[in-house]
């Protein structure tokens, strides 16, 4: 089994993230690049298992989504998004998604997580990346034969042709002139009603830009039912 110190410090990872309700049974991703080319990521449906996983759960696959190793299944739909990142972001080591519920109000009225508490300053405002979902996965059920989904990933093609032709685009057009940041901090941006995605270094920094950002997105929230 590839890269066995790696799976054991995402599933401690995902422990943590379990305990403060960070992640949950609506569905989410981790991944890491563990050299140049070779991503371990947790496989679909992970989420439905409630996160009670093991080191079986990831597999390997390459930059392009080909499978190097596989798990208990393939890589999640979300995977083409995680590598991107890792192809466009060499700084870019780890890669988390979550539906956290607090940046996920933000997501859900297509509106970026502003920053209002000093932890999260030095992601500043975080965008929002939007698609309508159902009229492009239609289009993309009639024509699944035309897309090809990489052998490490979930035959999902609707949710490749999504990812692949909308949002990895405006992902690309609002980071890369930002890349050099990833020397000094993470960078983080949201999907539609959808949920968070946070990239950095390591994956510990990714966890704690999280932390950051579901603080500053609830009181955000809080501090409009407040009245001096």
């Amino acid at each position: 089994m590839l890269f066995e110190s790696e799976r054991k410090q995402l599933l401690d990872v995902l422990e943590d993230l379990k305990r403060d309700h960070f992640i949950d049974a609506g569905g989410g991703a981790l991944s890491l690049r563990c050299d140049d080319d070779r991503v371990l990521m947790t496989v679909t449906a992970s989420a439905f298992r409630r996160w009670n996983i093991g080191p079986e759960d990831f597999t390997v696959v390459g930059l392009d989504g080909t499978l190097i190793e596989a798990g208990s299944a393939l890589a999640a739909s979300g995977a083409p998004i995680h590598l991107s990142i890792y192809s466009s972001f060499p700084k870019a080591r780890a890669v988390l998604h979550t539906h956290s519920p607090y940046t996920l109000v933000f997501a859900a009225l297509n509106a970026p997580v502003p920053s209002v508490t000093n932890g999260s300053d030095t992601l500043g405002e975080v965008p929002c990346l939007y698609c309508e979902d159902a009229e492009v996965k239609e289009a993309a059920r009639r024509n699944a034969s035309n897309t090809r989904v990489p052998s490490g990933i979930v035959q999902r093609p609707d949710v490749y042709a999504v990812n692949t032709n909308f949002l990895i685009p405006q992902l690309l057009d609002k980071f890369l002139q930002r890349a050099d940041e990833l020397e000094r901090h993470g960078l983080a941006f949201t999907v539609y009603r959808h949920g968070i995605y946070l990239f950095a270094r390591t994956v510990d920094e990714t966890v704690e830009n999280l932390a950051r950002l579901e603080a500053s997105a609830r009181t955000a929230i809080l501090s409009q039912a407040v009245r001096l």
